[in-house]
């Protein structure tokens, strides 16, 4: 009768209340764990979760799975892989059974310690299954191999075994065998023939078997599980359910968990601190039990394995292990894997349509709206689906929609407004008008106020309803502003189109707010607007990107107002704070802990906090605070993603917000910190150095030494806190550091390089997820030796090293200075000998000076003589070689006939002596122009006889022969040098010659012709550079055969730039390291001037080429550059 009572209550439970929504974390293989069959689960007394497995034992951190496995060839690894139990000694050592024997753990070293029996008999009934074990009173530590207990002592490293009377059962493989130690000092422990006590005082066993016939005995004797509650009472977990046993009375009262009529194995029980049993079955999940006044059990809660894992599930339905850590959160152990929830009270409550049995019927979990009512009902406006009406005391829901009929029906499902107008006055805000709730179905805003005269809202979106406080109406659509006299029965739409008084930013209009002074706040898509009651006016507060004081976005999402005369403003880029006494802002985004840039909804509650529902979760800025803290799934919201207008307060302060997957609740008065101090620890070590990466075991207070030559290291830490792990905060510092503690965020690691030789202490600090800090910390000592030069032994040998070089140089010295004495003396003696002897001879040499004195007096008065003479002759030389010059540039053409056919241009002409070996020759020819631009052999008087006799030559050719095609007149040029200058080519001077570039200009057609003898033509057209390339010999003589020059035409085009040169510029030395201008440099330069008026063209290169020489390398040839834009 029992079994079947129990199973409605767990079917009643399951329909009509709500419980508490946990969620599951879940680790598998996937995270790192090293097989799914969990046997056992155990924290130490340092904070670790221990997780015994059939293939590996593991040790987590919250972050990361350490796995001990064994090695046959590793004597100090764990004797077997299958883990059957753990325990801690009062001594904080690690104690394991496995298949193969009890193993200690060595923190410290890392390694394990094997205790293996060996058998004394062949009769011997030990067998190295331990199938449980647990630490003593005594420092002894007790194993369960049924049908022995056996003691261990850690001193001597000896077993002392103890048999019970009950059977032994050689098949037990895959499941443990428990064994605990209660509060009065007894053992119990699991065989499969009932349930034994054990007095380690005086070795006596005391044996509960079932009894068929007595209804208190235990009720299998399969035992399963031992448990000590808090009052003391054993619980014992069996193939049948639960049995209970009475100390005092020595009997046992029985419980049958059964589904579907089949009775629930129980594999492991643990209480909670509320006092509520946790039960964990074979093929059911796990069970929270309580009792009610007559001791009858109330299933409250089951949570079990679905085909499609996920957050409300465990991994599998088995379950072989349940511990509560320090935190209040649970670990589940099953046959697929490692669960943990936490049991802490929720902050908050979770409502939304799922197949979990706190299921809400919801039309949808898409939340648009939400609004509690006075008399407890919460109202939940969907995205396209309708309204609930949602009754928290029998979890039912009343529907309402498009798609109903009657009373349900309503003509739009988009509701994004639920608000109070007056007491059981409920407006509905839509996508397609405003209806009011009147007995029990909604109407139109006009049908209920029988009237016309009210706007409809076709078509056009509702975000925000507000009232003042003469009953007239604001409402923000996405059609503007309006503003409806209830009084009256009149409104007025504000637009973007309104006078502009009226004006407002944007149509799209997200929300509305009122400050103390009945002034209007109006956030738009496209700025934030302020309507003075007073003035009758709007004004605008915009985005001013030169201010410092501005908003951080004109996409003005959400608005709250407190009383503090702050206006709060959520955008697309965080949150602005305006203090409207002052009209300073303040800004929060990511940067400072909120949880998304994008803010939907702001509410202050009662206590003056502020809470954010954001686009990535929730974040709570509480009063007086500077740090923002952020909410996210693991703290039981619905989802990262809130809703735009999705959040309430309500008038008992509960607060309400929605998203994307249903709606939480919360009072604030209700929610507390986790107020447990995390300990910590050192996880792992690694140093790096140019062999790779080394791990070094670190625990707590070690002390690591590095070479010099490991130039970095990088070292892990945990806060051995498990309700959030990924919010817990670290921070470190070194000791003697006077920056003090240095904030690392969530971040668990650190990473070093290149530290400096000495002795360093590093300290970490953490805190849990509600950001309660171990102040205490922990450390480890780190030394980093110094390179072998700067070693305590170097600095030794140093020393002697000096000392002994000190000593020999003294004695060398004193030697030294004994044989410098003695040389000093014989060369004394020597040199006043010396002396006499020079004496000697000065006296005669005297007499010779004088005699050769007289002789250079006459020879200075025949050079004066002969100096005047010189120069005499250099300034006629000088004035002739004036006089040439004054003949040289009456020949050179004056650039004014450019001028004459509109050619912008520029002439740089810079001989390198008096007169010039470069010239320059212009010639109109009808409507042809002819330009050439030559550098003759040699430079001085030599290169000006050449350029005067090409002068002459090109004006014969173009003149009197009547030549003027390019390459015909370079062809000519070169005859006439060759005859004229008789060129054999034997010596040098028949040798002579020139370098020149001709071009031939139709002014009417802009066609050029160019023909050039090593010097080319440039043409620059939008920026571009063509370049008409000279052949490469010269007008004279040639080593190699007469080849006739190639002649090129172009096409011109009015804005071309042509510049025309010789080499003295690019051969000029100069630059840091006295190289030459170069061809190429002239070019970009060229390109880079081109588009400048000409005159500032010549001024740009002549200051390139000044500054090139930089008054330091004198010109080494004639200069010439003639350029031209054609117009």
């Amino acid at each position: 009768m029992k079994k079947t009572i129990l199973f409605i209550q767990l079917a009643l439970i399951g329909l009509f209340s709500y419980g508490q929504n946990y969620r599951i974390n879940h680790y598998t293989v996937n995270q790192g764990l090293s097989q799914s069959v969990v046997y056992t689960t155990f924290q130490d007394s340092r904070g670790f979760i221990w997780i015994g497995t059939q293939d590996g034992l593991n040790r987590f951190d919250g972050y990361t799975f350490v796995k001990y496995l064994h090695n046959p060839n590793d004597s100090t690894s764990i004797s077997d892989s299958w883990i059957y139990s753990i325990t801690e000694d009062k001594e904080g050592n690690l104690w394991i059974g496995t298949r193969r024997g009890l193993n200690k753990f060595d923190f410290a070293k890392n390694s394990f310690k094997r205790y293996i029996h060996t058998s004394e008999n062949g009769s011997d009934p030990y067998r190295d299954n331990v199938y449980g074990c647990v630490a003593g009173n005594d420092g002894l530590i007790y194993t369960n191999t049924p049908p022995l207990i056996n003691a261990f002592d850690p001193k001597t490293g000896k077993y002392k075994h103890f048999k019970n009377s009950v059977g032994e059962n050689p098949n037990v493989e895959e499941q443990t065998l428990p064994i605990i130690l209660d509060k009065d000092g007894d053992i119990w422990a699991a065989t499969t023939f009932g349930l034994t006590k054990f007095n380690p005082i005086t070795g006596n066993f005391a044996n509960y078997q079932h009894n068929p016939a007595d209804n208190n005995t235990i009720n299998d004797n399969n035992i399963l599980s031992v448990y000590e509650d808090l009052d003391g009472k054993i619980w014992v977990g069996t193939s049948q359910g639960f049995s209970i046993l009475d100390k005092e009375r020595d009997t046992f009262r029985n419980y049958s968990l059964s589904v579907n009529g089949n009775p629930v194995l129980i594999r492991t029980i643990v209480q909670d601190l509320k006092g509520k049993f946790w039960v964990g079955t074979q093929g059911n999940g796990i069970f929270r039990l309580s009792f009610d006044s007559n001791k009858k059990v109330i299933v409250e809660t089951q949570i079990s394995s679905g085909v499609e894992q996920n957050a409300s599930q465990i991994n599998h339905s088995t379950v072989n292990s349940l511990i509560i850590d320090r935190s209040h959160n649970l670990w589940i152990g099953t046959l697929n894997g490692l669960d943990k929830t936490d049991l802490k009270d929720p902050r908050f409550k979770l409502y939304r349509k799922s197949k979990e049995t706190n299921s809400v019927n919801l039309l949808d979990n898409v939340i648009a709206s939400i609004y509690k009512h006075k008399n407890g009902d919460i109202w939940v406006g969907n995205w396209t689906a309708g309204l609930n009406i949602f009754n928290k005391e029998t979890n039912k829901v009343t529907h309402y929609s498009s798609t109903l009929s009657g009373k349900n029906y309503i003509p739009n499902n988009s509701v994004h407004v639920i608000f109070e107008y007056k007491d059981n006055e409920i407006w509905i805000g839509t996508r397609n008008g405003i209806y009011v709730y009147k007995e029990d179905r909604f109407v139109s805003l006009n049908q209920f106020y029988n009237t016309n005269k009210l706007p409809n809202f076709e078509n056009n979106r509702v975000f925000s309803i507000v009232k003042e406080r003469n009953n007239n109406v604001w409402v923000a659509t996405q059609g503007g502003l309006y503003f409806i006299d209830m009084n009256n029965f009149r409104y007025e739409n504000y637009t973007i189109d309104s006078h502009i008084d009226r004006k407002i930013s944007d149509n799209l209009v997200y929300t509305l707010t009122f400050d103390c002074d009945s002034n209007l706040w109006i956030a738009t898509k496209n700025g934030l607007d302020k309507y003075d009651r007073k003035n009758n006016k709007i004004s605008h507060i915009l985005r001013d990107e030169k201010s410092q004081n501005t908003l951080t976005d004109n996409y003005c999402v959400s608005l709250c107002y407190t009383s503090d005369s702050t206006l709060w403003i959520g955008t697309k880029s965080g949150i602005n704070r305006l203090n409207l006494k002052t009209n300073k802002f303040t800004y929060y985004t990511e940067a400072d802990g909120l949880a998304s840039n994008l803010v939907y909804e702001i509410i202050q509650d009662d206590f003056g906090d502020m809470w954010f529902g954001t686009g990535k979760g929730l974040s709570q800025l509480r009063k007086g605070q500077k740090r923002i803290i952020t909410y996210s799934e693991e703290d039981g919201l619905q989802g990262l993603e809130f809703n735009l207008r999705a959040s309430h307060k309500s008038r008992d302060g509960e607060i309400f917000f929605g998203g994307m997957n249903g709606f939480n609740s919360f009072n604030p008065k209700e929610l507390s910190d986790n107020k447990n101090i995390p300990p910590l620890e050192f996880t792992s070590f690694q140093k790096q150095n140019k062999n790779g990466n080394e791990n070094i075991h670190i625990t707590n207070n070690s002390k690591v030494v590095l070479n010099y030559s490991d130039f970095a290291f990088y070292v892990e830490f945990a806060a051995l806190e498990f309700t959030s792990p990924n919010k817990n905060q670290y921070a470190y510092k070194f000791d003697g550091d006077n920056q003090g503690w240095i904030n690392n965020g969530n971040r668990r690691f650190l990473t070093f390089s290149n530290m400096t030789p000495g002795l360093y202490k590093l300290w970490i600090k953490g805190s849990n997820n509600d950001n309660v800090w171990n102040e205490n910390g922990t450390f480890i000592i780190i030394r980093i030796r110094p390179p072998w030069y700067r070693s305590t032994l170097a600095y030794i040998i140093y020393v002697i090293l000096i000392i002994t070089t000190i000593i020999l140089v003294v004695k060398y010295r004193e030697r030294s200075l004994k044989e410098q004495k003695r040389i000093l003396e014989e060369r004394v003696e020597e040199r006043t000998k010396e002396v006499v002897r020079q004496k000697s001879e000065i006296l005669e040499k005297n007499h010779e000076l004088e005699e050769q004195n007289q002789e250079i007096m006459s020879q200075r008065d025949l050079l004066s003589n002969q100096n005047e003479r010189i120069s005499k002759q250099n300034k006629q030389i000088k004035d002739s070689i004036q006089y040439a010059s004054r003949i040289q540039s009456a020949i050179l053409p004056s650039t004014s006939i450019l001028t004459e056919f509109n050619i912008e241009h520029f002439l740089i002409f810079r001989p390198k002596d008096i007169v010039s070996g470069d010239f320059y020759w212009f010639k109109q020819m009808g409507d042809h122009l002819l330009i050439a631009v030559a550098d003759c052999t040699g430079h001085g008087v030599p290169g000006a006889f050449m350029s005067m006799l090409g002068n002459s030559f090109l004006n014969e050719i173009v003149t009197h022969n009547d030549i003027t095609k390019a390459n015909e007149v370079l062809d000519r040029l070169r005859d006439l040098i060759i005859s004229s200058l008789k060129q054999s080519g034997e010596d040098a001077v028949t040798r002579d010659g020139m370098d020149i570039a001709f071009c031939e200009i139709n002014l009417k057609t802009l066609s050029i012709q160019f023909s050039g003898a090593h010097n080319s033509l440039l043409i620059i057209r939008n920026n571009e550079l063509i370049e008409l390339h000279a052949d490469r010999y010269p007008v004279g003589l040639y080593h190699k055969s007469l080849i006739p020059f190639n002649n090129h035409e172009f096409q011109l085009m009015k804005g071309d730039n042509l510049y025309m040169f010789t080499d003295g510029i690019f051969d000029q030395f100069g630059g840091e390291n006295g190289n030459k201008f170069m061809y190429k440099r002239l070019k970009n330069l060229m390109i880079e001037v081109n588009q400048l008026p000409m005159e500032s063209q010549k001024l740009k290169i002549e200051k390139n080429v000044d500054e090139w020489m930089k008054n330091e390398y004198e010109q080494i040839d004639d200069i010439t550059m003639l350029g031209m834009r054609i117009q």
